[in-house]
């Protein structure tokens, strides 16, 4: 089964709260999310496993922050990102959970 991606906006809706909001929860780590350039992916499995926990949730056990990726520098201008490059990013974004 192929996981369901959420933008910022659909998070915030979902959560009813601001952009701006998701956005510092996932730089402070509450969060996990996937960004693409300038835009943030969510799974909706993880935005469920948050809704069940919330903040009790113990990140210490994380030891080094998690990785980060990026298509940036591969495509040019306003070039469109294959969906093929966007598959494997998440597919790499998969492995390292």
């Amino acid at each position: 089964m192929e996981e369901t991606m959420l933008t910022i906006q659909e998070v915030a809706e979902t959560l009813r709260v601001s952009d701006s909001t998701v956005r510092r929860w996932v730089v402070e780590g509450k969060i996990e999310g996937l960004k693409f350039g300038r835009q943030w992916r969510f799974k909706s499995t993880a935005i469920s496993r948050w809704l069940e926990h919330g903040d009790t949730v113990d990140n210490s056990e994380l030891k080094e922050p998690r990785k980060r990726f990026s298509l940036r520098g591969r495509f040019k201008g306003d070039e469109a990102i294959p969906k093929e490059a966007i598959d494997k990013v998440i597919r790499e974004w998969n492995t390292t959970e």
